[in-house]
């Protein structure tokens, strides 16, 4: 697996950190594949959202988990998108780093080193 690293910095203030957020799944129902992991504070809001994108199926299945800090919420994302490479998500996932920070682990074949 390669590694291409970048660190983004996330503050820690302001509601994100301290109200509950929740981790959701997105899956096309009827090819029983992941789409898209994320997180939110308001996950119903966040769907609806989703809903108005050109790749949204039309049978989906939505797991949500939580609630939970932001912190662990990003954690989780990072893991999922890392493994399970979901062909909506804009980045191959993160993991944190004792710093506060995130960095980027490239696990999907375009991101990995040559």
């Amino acid at each position: 697996m390669g590694r291409r690293s970048a660190i983004y910095p996330y503050q820690r203030t302001g509601d994100r950190w301290t109200k509950p957020n929740y981790l959701y799944v997105i899956i096309d129902a009827e090819k029983s594949k992941v789409l898209y992991v994320g997180i939110s504070m308001d996950p119903r809001n966040r769907m609806r959202q989703h809903m108005r994108k050109p790749w949204f199926p039309d049978r989906v299945s939505m797991d949500f988990h939580g609630p939970m800090t932001r912190e662990d919420a990003l954690i989780w994302e990072g893991v999922l998108i890392a493994k399970l490479h979901p062909p909506y998500n804009n980045h191959p996932g993160y993991w944190l780093c004792e710093d506060g920070r995130f960095t980027i682990y490239g696990s999907k074949p375009e991101y990995a080193a040559s």
